[in-house]
């Protein structure tokens, strides 16, 4: 096994899940141990893929329903829920500033919610959208034009035209990082932008077990897969955005380094990756533990139905008689189903729940779940995953 992001085959094995199964992106349970690697020489971390990644993302992944405001929420506010989108669209609108006759195109781009939302508020700006399949037309032709769709492959006219390329929580489903780097920098203008977001792994501990993210990326990899592949005046940015980096680069002039170049690896960042593996290792005979102390006729939920409650609901399956559903506050999801259970309000939760198995960032979980003010006169019974 090669590194993705520098080549180097000094690579060890980071982590190794309990069990012979692992969960995608699409919260899906599917077969497979999931074991990631960790690399000595650029400090990246990657996942040894369990199957066949190409045609899982021409065919079957799926993030959300096929709808266009079936978003993912960031945030809750107290004027109301932010949604990822509306936040990503907000910071590159601060940071890349597009404008009417903007040449932007949006790799990778699924729904290209971003995108969407930000033809909303700049006048004129319609975005180029590229993905591997077209199964999104009918959503991207809402806000731009069918010619400035591109499925499976860019055209050769556009080499050399864009001012910007962008990627949302792309890369990290990419085992070929070279090539994709490759065909970012052959469709940028001289000095164009390279603008991208990917998971902190050090903030969103689920990215480490998520089996369809081939990346997780460090400071130190992320500088390494840009630099060798043309690109400089890298600037990475943990701040803007919860538990992700988001990342500018410029296309350079120089060829790509050499793959013996060395990279500033921190001793740290390998410790703190090792203490997350340590996190999930034996984390179902941790939950069942505190699950099996619950009084018998308790009605038990999970809070969260994202990639944490998915988690939780793989390793309580045989507990189906006393987990029946999920509490979210994504009205999107609201009265939708995962895995076989509804998912229901906060406020049709707070009289028919007295446990809540918190599926939340663990460090994140307890400051949100203390400010949820539909549940704190109650007398719910919190579980965490720590």
């Amino acid at each position: 096994m090669k590194c993705n992001c520098c080549e180097s085959v000094e690579l060890v094995v980071l982590y190794e899940g309990d069990g012979e199964t692992s969960i995608t992106t699409m919260n899906a349970t599917i077969g497979g141990k999931t074991r990631v690697h960790y690399c000595q020489a650029c400090g990246h971390a990657q996942t040894e893929s369990i199957f066949e990644l190409k045609s899982y993302y021409e065919t079957v992944y799926e993030l959300g329903r096929m709808d266009e405001e079936d978003d993912q929420l960031y945030e809750t506010l107290s004027h109301g829920n932010v949604f990822r989108a509306e936040h990503q669209a907000k910071i590159f609108l601060e940071k890349v500033k597009p404008k009417e006759g903007s040449r932007i195109l949006d790799y990778g781009c699924g729904k290209s919610l971003t995108m969407s939302r930000l033809c909303q508020v700049v006048d004129g700006f319609k975005p180029y959208l590229f993905d591997v399949s077209d199964r999104y037309l009918p959503i991207w032709t809402r806000f731009t034009e069918a010619e400035r769709c591109f499925a499976g492959q860019i055209p050769q006219e556009f080499a050399d035209s864009f001012d910007a390329v962008s990627s949302f929580y792309a890369l990290e489903h990419i085992e070929a990082l070279d090539e994709c780097l490759t065909a970012v920098r052959n469709v940028l203008i001289d000095g164009g932008l390279f603008y991208f977001i990917v998971p902190n792994i050090l903030q969103n501990y689920a990215d480490l077990i998520v089996a369809d993210h081939s990346n997780h990326f460090t400071l130190s990899s992320i500088n390494a897969l840009l630099s060798r592949n043309g690109f400089d005046d890298i600037q990475i940015d943990s701040e803007s955005h919860n538990a992700a980096y988001i990342v500018t680069a410029r296309k350079s002039m120089k060829t790509r380094l050499a793959l013996e170049a060395s990279y500033d690896v921190s001793t740290q960042v390998y410790d703190k990756l090792v203490s997350i593996g340590d996190f999930w290792a034996g984390q179902e005979e941790k939950l069942l533990s505190k699950i099996s102390k619950v009084t018998p006729n308790k009605r038990i939920g999970i809070y969260g139905a994202g990639f944490y409650g998915s988690f939780i609901a793989a390793l309580t399956d045989g507990l189906d008689a006393r987990v029946d559903f999920f509490v979210d506050r994504n009205e999107h999801l609201h009265g939708s189903t995962i895995n076989g259970k509804k998912v229901i309000s906060v406020a049709e939760a707070k009289n028919n729940v007295d446990v809540l198995l918190i599926g939340l960032s663990p460090t994140i979980a307890k400051d949100v779940m203390e400010n949820i003010d539909e549940l704190s006169a109650t007398d719910v019974e919190y579980i965490y995953i720590e």
